[in-house]
């Protein structure tokens, strides 16, 4: 059947040959997205990590020092599925949107649409910073299969 052998030939395609000589059968791309609310701008400065120290937490592997001493987010994927999984998370630069904190939070600690809107913003200067997302949809869905959102 040539469907199945296309199957197999991309269930190869994604697997992941790690040190140690372990192979990974499931490996996906992460999106991490930093938004910082318009009224937040004095955060910055030292308040907030920095792109490169968000990556460390997410990416690194047997954690970091200062950042994720126990273990990154990566680590605890492949930890809690015995090493059969691996989450590699692409961060983007932090974007400023354009409405304060309270708006989004709409007075429902964000359980609103309109959380969607500053996530909307930033998708879109995400893209460019990324060339487009087709890396992020593994499954050939059309839809990106794990997104991080991580604001100030």
């Amino acid at each position: 059947d040539e469907k199945e052998e296309e199957e197999e030939e991309e269930r190869q395609r994604r697997q992941l040959q790690i040190d140690g000589g372990k192979t990974l059968k499931n490996v996906m791309q992460n999106l991490v997205l930093l938004i910082r609310f318009k009224n937040h701008d004095y955060r910055m400065n030292g308040c907030l990590p920095t792109k490169e120290e968000v990556h460390e937490l997410f990416n690194a592997v047997d954690g970091h020092d200062t950042l994720a001493p126990s273990g990154s987010v990566r680590d605890c994927f492949r930890y809690n599925s015995y090493d059969t999984f691996d989450l590699q998370s692409r961060v983007c630069s932090w974007c400023d949107v354009d409405m304060p904190e309270s708006y989004y939070g709409d007075g429902y600690y964000g359980m609103t649409g309109k959380l969607g809107e500053a996530i909307e913003e930033c998708l879109s200067r995400c893209e460019v910073e990324m060339d487009g997302f087709g890396d992020f949809d593994v499954d050939g869905d059309g839809r990106m299969d794990a997104v991080a959102i991580l604001h100030s």
